[in-house]
Protein backbone atom coordinates (compact mmCIF):
# COMPACT_ATOMS: atom_id res chain seq x y z
CA UNK A 1 0.00 0.00 0.00
CA UNK A 2 2.85 2.37 0.83
CA UNK A 3 4.49 1.94 -2.59
CA UNK A 4 1.17 2.03 -4.46
CA UNK A 5 -0.24 5.11 -2.71
CA UNK A 6 3.09 6.94 -2.73
CA UNK A 7 3.38 6.32 -6.47
CA UNK A 8 -0.05 7.82 -7.00
CA UNK A 9 0.95 10.91 -5.05
CA UNK A 10 4.10 11.29 -7.13
CA UNK A 11 1.93 11.63 -10.23
CA UNK A 12 1.15 15.19 -9.07
CA UNK A 13 4.70 16.63 -9.24
CA UNK A 14 5.29 14.82 -12.55
CA UNK A 15 2.05 16.25 -13.94
CA UNK A 16 2.96 19.76 -12.82
CA UNK A 17 6.43 19.36 -14.33
CA UNK A 18 4.88 18.36 -17.67
CA UNK A 19 2.66 21.45 -17.55
CA UNK A 20 5.60 23.81 -16.90
CA UNK A 21 7.74 22.05 -19.52
CA UNK A 22 5.02 22.47 -22.12
CA UNK A 23 4.27 26.14 -21.45
CA UNK A 24 7.58 27.58 -20.19
CA UNK A 25 10.24 25.46 -21.85
CA UNK A 26 12.69 22.67 -21.01
CA UNK A 27 15.05 24.62 -18.74
CA UNK A 28 12.33 25.93 -16.45
CA UNK A 29 10.66 22.54 -16.66
CA UNK A 30 13.80 20.77 -15.39
CA UNK A 31 14.22 23.27 -12.53
CA UNK A 32 10.56 22.86 -11.63
CA UNK A 33 10.89 19.07 -11.77
CA UNK A 34 13.67 19.05 -9.16
CA UNK A 35 11.94 21.64 -6.97
CA UNK A 36 8.64 19.75 -7.05
CA UNK A 37 10.15 16.37 -6.13
CA UNK A 38 12.18 17.89 -3.30
CA UNK A 39 9.05 19.64 -2.05
CA UNK A 40 7.04 16.44 -2.31
CA UNK A 41 9.56 14.50 -0.22
CA UNK A 42 9.75 17.30 2.34
CA UNK A 43 5.98 17.34 2.76
CA UNK A 44 5.94 13.53 2.89
CA UNK A 45 8.18 13.64 5.98
CA UNK A 46 5.75 15.71 8.02
CA UNK A 47 2.22 14.48 7.41
CA UNK A 48 0.38 11.56 8.96
CA UNK A 49 0.93 9.23 5.97
CA UNK A 50 4.69 9.68 5.97
CA UNK A 51 6.90 7.03 4.34
CA UNK A 52 10.40 8.52 4.67
CA UNK A 53 12.12 5.24 3.81
CA UNK A 54 10.86 5.62 0.22
CA UNK A 55 12.67 8.95 -0.23
CA UNK A 56 15.40 8.80 -2.87
CA UNK A 57 18.04 10.03 -0.44
CA UNK A 58 17.58 6.96 1.75
CA UNK A 59 18.68 4.64 -1.06
CA UNK A 60 22.28 4.94 0.15
CA UNK A 61 21.49 3.98 3.75
CA UNK A 62 23.66 0.87 3.42
CA UNK A 63 26.64 2.84 2.06
CA UNK A 64 27.47 5.30 4.85
CA UNK A 65 30.99 5.81 3.48
CA UNK A 66 29.49 7.56 0.45
CA UNK A 67 27.11 9.92 2.23
CA UNK A 68 28.97 11.42 5.16
CA UNK A 69 27.97 14.85 3.85
CA UNK A 70 24.36 14.01 4.78
CA UNK A 71 25.15 15.49 8.19
CA UNK A 72 24.96 18.90 6.52
CA UNK A 73 22.30 18.38 3.85
CA UNK A 74 20.14 15.60 5.29
CA UNK A 75 18.62 13.01 2.97
CA UNK A 76 17.23 15.86 0.85
CA UNK A 77 20.80 16.42 -0.32
CA UNK A 78 20.93 12.80 -1.43
CA UNK A 79 17.67 13.21 -3.33
CA UNK A 80 19.04 16.31 -5.08
CA UNK A 81 22.23 14.37 -5.88
CA UNK A 82 20.27 11.55 -7.53
CA UNK A 83 17.99 13.92 -9.44
CA UNK A 84 20.87 15.99 -10.84
CA UNK A 85 22.87 12.93 -11.91
CA UNK A 86 19.84 11.44 -13.65
CA UNK A 87 18.86 14.75 -15.22
CA UNK A 88 22.30 15.29 -16.73
CA UNK A 89 22.35 11.68 -17.91
CA UNK A 90 18.95 12.12 -19.53
CA UNK A 91 20.09 15.28 -21.29
CA UNK A 92 23.10 13.50 -22.77
CA UNK A 93 21.04 10.50 -23.90
CA UNK A 94 18.44 12.80 -25.42
CA UNK A 95 21.07 14.76 -27.34
CA UNK A 96 22.89 11.70 -28.70
CA UNK A 97 20.07 9.25 -29.43
CA UNK A 98 17.14 11.53 -30.22
CA UNK A 99 18.71 14.76 -31.46
CA UNK A 100 21.52 12.84 -33.22
CA UNK A 101 24.25 15.12 -31.90
CA UNK A 102 27.85 13.92 -31.94
CA UNK A 103 29.09 12.42 -28.70
CA UNK A 104 32.06 14.80 -28.55
CA UNK A 105 29.59 17.67 -28.28
CA UNK A 106 28.41 16.23 -24.94
CA UNK A 107 31.71 16.98 -23.17
CA UNK A 108 30.22 19.73 -20.95
CA UNK A 109 27.32 17.50 -19.87
CA UNK A 110 29.65 14.52 -19.38
CA UNK A 111 31.85 16.74 -17.20
CA UNK A 112 28.80 17.74 -15.13
CA UNK A 113 27.80 14.08 -14.69
CA UNK A 114 31.31 13.12 -13.60
CA UNK A 115 31.60 15.98 -11.11
CA UNK A 116 28.06 15.44 -9.79
CA UNK A 117 28.77 11.78 -9.03
CA UNK A 118 32.42 11.82 -7.97
CA UNK A 119 32.77 15.09 -6.04
CA UNK A 120 30.28 14.25 -3.24
CA UNK A 121 31.74 10.73 -2.98
CA UNK A 122 35.28 12.08 -2.72
CA UNK A 123 34.25 14.55 -0.02
CA UNK A 124 32.44 11.79 1.86
CA UNK A 125 35.42 9.43 1.75
CA UNK A 126 37.70 12.17 3.06
CA UNK A 127 35.26 12.86 5.91
CA UNK A 128 34.92 9.14 6.66
CA UNK A 129 38.62 8.28 6.81
CA UNK A 130 39.69 11.49 8.56
CA UNK A 131 37.16 11.14 11.36
CA UNK A 132 38.57 10.39 14.81
CA UNK A 133 36.30 8.71 17.31
CA UNK A 134 35.75 10.80 20.43
CA UNK A 135 36.19 8.97 23.71
CA UNK A 136 32.80 9.47 25.29
CA UNK A 137 31.44 6.04 26.29
CA UNK A 138 27.74 5.53 26.96
CA UNK A 139 26.32 2.56 28.83
CA UNK A 140 23.16 1.43 27.04
CA UNK A 141 20.49 -1.19 27.74
CA UNK A 142 18.64 -2.34 24.61
CA UNK A 143 15.29 -4.05 25.09
CA UNK A 144 13.70 -6.41 22.56
CA UNK A 145 10.45 -7.82 23.97
CA UNK A 146 9.77 -10.09 20.94
CA UNK A 147 6.14 -9.04 20.74
CA UNK A 148 5.32 -10.41 17.30
CA UNK A 149 2.91 -8.51 15.01
CA UNK A 150 1.83 -11.65 13.14
CA UNK A 151 1.32 -15.31 13.93
CA UNK A 152 4.10 -17.34 12.28
CA UNK A 153 3.26 -18.65 8.78
CA UNK A 154 -0.19 -17.05 8.86
CA UNK A 155 -1.79 -13.68 8.23
CA UNK A 156 -3.44 -13.63 11.64
CA UNK A 157 -2.61 -10.68 13.91
CA UNK A 158 -0.15 -11.46 16.67
CA UNK A 159 0.43 -10.17 20.19
CA UNK A 160 1.31 -6.69 18.95
CA UNK A 161 -2.32 -6.14 18.02
CA UNK A 162 -4.07 -8.37 20.56
CA UNK A 163 -2.10 -7.65 23.74
CA UNK A 164 -3.19 -4.48 25.59
CA UNK A 165 -0.73 -1.62 25.27
CA UNK A 166 -0.31 -1.42 29.05
CA UNK A 167 0.89 -5.04 29.16
CA UNK A 168 3.35 -4.40 26.36
CA UNK A 169 4.77 -1.43 28.24
CA UNK A 170 5.00 -3.46 31.43
CA UNK A 171 6.84 -6.27 29.63
CA UNK A 172 9.41 -3.86 28.21
CA UNK A 173 10.04 -2.21 31.58
CA UNK A 174 10.26 -5.59 33.33
CA UNK A 175 12.91 -6.72 30.84
CA UNK A 176 14.90 -3.51 31.25
CA UNK A 177 14.82 -3.31 35.05
CA UNK A 178 17.25 -6.16 35.95
CA UNK A 179 19.80 -4.97 33.38
CA UNK A 180 20.01 -1.41 34.66
CA UNK A 181 23.01 -0.56 36.84
CA UNK A 182 24.43 2.63 38.28
CA UNK A 183 26.46 3.03 35.07
CA UNK A 184 23.45 2.83 32.73
CA UNK A 185 22.89 6.06 30.82
CA UNK A 186 20.17 5.08 28.39
CA UNK A 187 17.48 2.49 27.75
CA UNK A 188 16.53 1.90 24.12
CA UNK A 189 13.19 0.27 23.24
CA UNK A 190 11.56 -0.64 19.90
CA UNK A 191 10.04 2.19 17.90
CA UNK A 192 6.54 0.89 18.67
CA UNK A 193 7.13 0.57 22.41
CA UNK A 194 4.34 3.09 23.01
CA UNK A 195 1.33 1.74 21.14
CA UNK A 196 -1.32 4.32 22.02
CA UNK A 197 -2.17 7.19 19.72
CA UNK A 198 -1.41 10.50 21.41
CA UNK A 199 -0.99 14.17 20.76
CA UNK A 200 2.66 15.14 21.26
CA UNK A 201 1.58 18.27 23.13
CA UNK A 202 -0.09 16.19 25.85
CA UNK A 203 2.21 13.18 26.16
CA UNK A 204 2.59 13.71 29.89
CA UNK A 205 -1.02 12.55 30.36
CA UNK A 206 -0.52 9.28 28.47
CA UNK A 207 -0.59 6.24 30.76
CA UNK A 208 2.55 4.78 29.14
CA UNK A 209 4.36 8.09 29.70
CA UNK A 210 3.38 8.06 33.37
CA UNK A 211 4.70 4.50 33.76
CA UNK A 212 7.98 5.42 32.06
CA UNK A 213 8.40 8.51 34.25
CA UNK A 214 7.74 6.44 37.36
CA UNK A 215 10.23 3.83 36.12
CA UNK A 216 12.85 6.53 35.45
CA UNK A 217 12.34 8.01 38.90
CA UNK A 218 12.91 4.61 40.47
CA UNK A 219 15.96 3.50 38.44
CA UNK A 220 17.64 6.75 37.40
CA UNK A 221 16.71 9.08 40.26
CA UNK A 222 14.85 11.31 37.85
CA UNK A 223 12.20 13.48 39.57
CA UNK A 224 8.72 12.17 38.79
Amino acid sequence: MAFFFNSLLMVLPFHLYAFVDKHLGKTKGFITFIALLLSFEHIDHFWDLSWPWISFGNIFGNQPMLIQWYEYSGIEGGTLWILLANLFGFMMIRNVWFRKEEFKMQTPILTLITLTITLPIAISLIMFYSYEEKVDPVNVVIVQPNIHPWVKNTNEPGQKWTMPGSKQTNKILELAAPKITEQTDLVICPETAITAYANEESLEYLSASIKIKRFSAEHFNVPF
